[in-house]
């Protein structure tokens, strides 16, 4: 007897041609052929890259590290060398510690054996300052500066100055820049002076601005350049009417015999209210 055939719809369904089973399994489930043809292609450059180019990647790495640790290296080696010529500065400077007071305040009680020792040792601070780099470097020019000053040896001083400005950061940059500035009043150079406080006032911001800016207007006014004088004071209102100095430069421009411009006034202040009949009547 023949065998029954299956009457199940879902059997007689999956039967006819174009109605295949649907497979489960993970090959099934891929991109299609095209998205797979990008990524292997994509896959395999990459690593064809890394094979082909694996000890030049390699050795870039090793050279980044050894980098990293060589400039580590420098970076301590360069800060115990700054804190050895610091130690260097003080030993220089602590052999007239006791002398520099008294030749500031009354150089007439100083004896010519400490002007002496004084000379010596701001000598070895300007060859320290030569040797030495960085912070130290400026350190040492500035001191010996100072030395030179009070020893009433402007060129010398001078020197120390254009020495310490290249290697000095931060405030000891406008200290050395200000300070040359200065001293070029007192050795005769004053087109040099105002163009070292023109240079330092373009620099600078703030109440520093207006500082620079005050000594410019009054080194033009030393050099006979009244004109000049007047603009920078005019800058100066214009700039930081707010500060201080304003009023100093307001006043100074106004004994140089001209009309002085205008500077903020403070806000006046408010008025007591006038008394009521209560308060007059009360004894």
């Amino acid at each position: 007897m023949p065998r029954e055939e299956s009457c199940n719809p879902l059997s007689v369904a999956l039967a006819k041609p174009g109605n295949e089973p649907v497979s489960q399994t993970p090959e099934d489930l891929s991109l299609p052929s095209h998205d797979a043809g990008v990524l292997f292609r994509a896959e395999m450059a990459s690593q064809n890259f890394v094979l082909g180019y694996w000890k030049l990647i390699v050795g870039v790495v090793v050279a980044g590290l050894a980098c990293v640790l060589v400039y580590g290296q420098y970076t301590s080696w360069d800060k115990g060398r700054q804190q050895a010529y610091a130690a260097d500065v003080a030993k220089i400077e602590i052999r007239v510690t006791e002398i520099l007071p008294m030749l500031e305040f009354d150089p007439s009680q100083v004896i010519p054996e400490d002007l002496g020792k004084v000379a010596t040792a701001a000598a070895e601070l300007s060859t320290l300052g030569s040797v030495a780099t960085g912070a130290a470097s400026a350190e040492a020019h500035m001191k010996a500066a100072e030395m030179f000053r009070l020893l009433d040896n402007p060129e010398r001083q001078l020197a120390e100055y254009d020495a310490a400005i290249p290697n000095a950061s931060g405030d000891v940059v406008f200290a050395a820049r200000s300070a040359r500035a200065a001293l070029l009043v007192d050795v005769g150079s004053m087109e040099a002076s105002v163009q070292a406080w023109q240079e330092l006032a373009s620099s600078t911001s703030g109440y520093l601005s207006a500082y620079t800016m005050l000594q410019l207007a009054r080194t033009q006014n030393l050099a006979g350049d009244t004109a000049g004088a007047t603009t920078s004071y005019d800058a100066l209102m214009a700039q930081h009417a707010d500060s201080p100095l304003a009023l100093t430069a307001s006043e100074e421009r106004a004994a140089l015999g001209r009309t002085p411009a205008a500077v903020p006034a403070p806000a006046p202040a408010p008025e007591e209210p006038a008394p009521t009949e209560q308060e007059e009547a009360q004894p």
